[in-house]
C-alpha cells in the first residue's frame, strides 16, 4: 500500500545527496567551483602540516601496562578526533571495537577531486568568445587493502592522501578500540582555483571485519537523561562512531561492514499509544456523563492497579541488572510509584469533592465534542489514550488544592508528534476552567491557562483547537 511513498522518499533522498554532496553524474564537468557547488562530504586541503613521526603509539606497550583493566584513550586517537572537529576539516575518521585476537581490518576509500581547465565558448550572438573556468571530476578509488593494527602510523593511499590507524584502548575481555582516519594532506592554498583542485569530494570510507558493539555499559557522563536513554536502549547496539561524519552498518546479525556517511537518514515509525477501551470503558469520553460516580471511580482505580502491577514486573526485571543500570532503573521505578500515588490521590479527590467531580464530567463532555469534530467521528466513538486521561487525573489534586504536595511540580508530557499531547493538555485546561467556574463563580473570570508555541504554524493550529474547546465549554 505504501510502496510508492517509500520509493518517493528514496528518490527525494537521492536528489538531496546529489545536491549536497554530489556527483550529479560520474563524469560531470562543473562551471562553478566545486567548493561552492557542494557542501557535504568534503575533506579540505590541510592548513598545517604535521611532522611524520608525531604521536606514534606502540600498542604492545599498552597491552603490557593495561592488560588487566580497561585502559584510557591514547594520545594518537584523541589527536585524530580533534582534527575532525575543525572548521573546514581535512580529516574524517571511524572508531570501532574488534574482538580479542583480531589485529587487522580491510578498508576501501573512494572520493573525487576536480581538475581545473579553461574552455572557450561563443556568446549567444556568436560574434565573440569568452573564457569559462571548468572543473572536471576525477574519481579516486582504492582497492580493498588490509590494514595491520599494530602501530599508530600513516599509510599513503593516494597522492598526498593518508590512512592512519590509531589505538584507543583495550578492554578487560581482550577486545580493543581503534580509530581509522583519512587525511587530505594536500597543502592549503590562497588561490581559489588550487584550493578547489586540492579538496576531496564525495568521500566514503568502508571498513570490513568482525566488529563488537561500542556501548556495552551505561555512560558515566552526560547527566541523568543520558543514563536513562542508555538503560532504555541497552539492547540496541552501536557498532561504530564517526568523527567529522556519521557512520552506518547493516541491520541484523553479525556486523562485518561499517561505512562513513555524511548525510545519514533513518526511518522512524509513528508511535501510537494503546487504546484498551474494550477492557476499560473509563477511557471512552462519553462514559463519565452517564456512569455513576462510584462505578466510574472504581473502574479507574482498577486501571491504576494494573499500572502498579506493571511496576512490579519492572522491579523484578531491575533486580537482574548490574551497576548503574540497576541504580537508574530503581530511580525510574520510584517515579512510577509516585505517579501511581498521584493517580490514586486524583481518584480520591474526584470521589470526595462534588465540584471536582462535576468539573471532570464537564471536561470529558467538552473534550468529547471537540475531539469528535476534529477527528470527524461520532461523539460515541472518541476515547482518551490512557496516558492522556491519567495525566488529567494526576493533575487534579494540584488544581483543586493549592496545598497539594505536588502543586509546585511542573509536569511535562513527552510523546512524538501526532501522539496526543495537546488533547491531554486541553483536558487539564478544560478541568481547570470548569473547576474555577464551579468554585469561584463570577470571580473565576480572567485568564485561566497560558499556552505558548514556538512555531507560527503550531500557534495557528493550536489556537484553532483551543478555541474549539472553549466554545464547547461555553455550550
Amino acid at each position: 500500500m505504501y510502496e510508492k511513498y517509500y520509493r518517493a522518499m528514496e528518490t527525494l533522498l537521492d536528489y538531496i545527496r546529489r545536491d549536497a554532496a554530489g556527483p550529479v553524474n560520474e563524469e560531470e564537468i562543473l562551471e562553478e567551483p566545486p567548493l561552492e557547488t557542494y557542501v557535504s562530504g568534503i575533506l579540505w586541503p590541510k592548513k598545517r602540516q604535521r611532522s611524520s613521526g608525531e604521536n606514534i603509539v606502540d600498542m604492545a606497550e599498552e597491552e603490557e601496562e593495561g592488560a588487566a583493566a580497561d585502559s584510557g584513550p591514547e594520545e594518537g586517537g584523541e589527536d585524530i578526533i580533534s582534527e575532525t572537529g575543525r572548521y573546514k576539516p581535512s580529516v574524517m575518521a571511524l572508531s570501532f571495537v574488534l574482538p580479542a585476537g583480531i589485529n587487522t581490518v580491510e578498508a576501501e576509500f573512494e572520493a573525487a577531486s576536480y581538475q581545473h581547465y579553461l574552455k572557450e565558448i561563443e556568446t549567444e550572438q556568436g560574434k565573440d568568445k569568452r573564457i569559462v573556468h571548468c572543473y572536471k571530476r576525477q574519481p579516486l578509488k582504492t582497492d580493498r587493502m588490509t590494514v595491520a593494527l599494530n602501530r599508530d602510523k600513516k599509510q599513503l593511499i593516494a597522492n598526498e592522501v593518508y590512512m592512519r590507524a590509531a589505538f584507543r584502548r583495550k578492554y578487560k575481555d581482550g577486545s580493543s578500540m581503534w580509530t581509522i582516519s583519512i587525511e587530505n594532506s594536500r597543502p592549503h592554498s590562497r588561490s581559489n582555483i588550487e584550493e578547489n583542485c586540492r579538496a576531496l569530494f564525495q568521500c566514503v570510507l568502508k571498513l570490513y571485519g568482525p566488529f563488537c558493539p561500542l556501548n556495552r555499559t551505561i555512560s558515566a557522563v552526560g547527566g541523568e537523561d543520558r543514563r536513562i536513554q542508555d538503560l532504555l536502549c541497552r539492547d540496541i547496539y552501536q557498532y561504530a562512531a564517526g568523527h567529522g561524519c556519521s557512520v552506518q552498518w547493516p541491520e541484523g546479525g553479525e556486523v562485518r561492514e561499517i561505512r562513513s556517511e555524511f548525510l545519514p537518514c533513518a526511518s522512524v515509525s509513528q508511535m501510537i499509544a494503546a487504546l484498551p477501551t474494550d477492557t476499560y470503558r473509563c477511557f471512552r469520553m462519553d462514559y463519565w456523563k452517564d456512569e455513576t460516580k462510584a462505578s466510574a471511580i472504581a473502574e479507574m482505580r482498577e486501571y491504576i492497579g494494573s499500572y502498579v502491577r506493571w511496576k512490579e514486573t519492572l522491579e523484578k526485571e531491575a533486580s537482574g541488572l548490574d551497576g548503574t543500570y540497576k541504580e537508574t532503573a530503581e530511580k525510574l521505578i520510584r517515579q512510577i510509584a509516585l505517579c501511581a500515588e498521584r493517580l490514586y490521590q486524583g481518584a480520591a479527590v474526584l470521589e470526595s469533592s462534588p465540584e471536582a467531580w462535576q468539573a471532570f464530567v464537564y471536561a470529558n463532555e467538552a473534550m468529547k465534542q471537540q475531539a469528535a469534530r476534529k477527528r470527524k467521528k461520532s461523539p460515541e466513538d472518541v476515547a482518551w489514550y490512557p496516558f492522556q486521561l491519567c495525566y488529567v487525573i494526576m493533575c487534579i489534586p494540584d488544581l483543586a488544592d493549592p496545598s497539594s504536595a505536588w502543586h509546585d511540580t511542573v509536569d511535562l508530557l513527552w510523546f512524538p508528534t501526532g501522539g496526543g499531547k495537546t488533547e491531554a493538555y486541553l483536558g487539564v485546561a478544560a478541568f481547570t476552567i470548569f473547576y474555577r467556574r464551579l468554585t469561584k463563580g463570577e470571580e473565576s473570570g480572567g485568564v485561566a491557562v497560558l499556552m505558548r508555541y514556538t512555531l507560527r504554524m503550531l500557534t495557528a493550529q493550536q489556537f484553532e483547537r483551543a478555541a474549539s474547546l472553549i466554545c464547547e465549554c461555553e455550550l
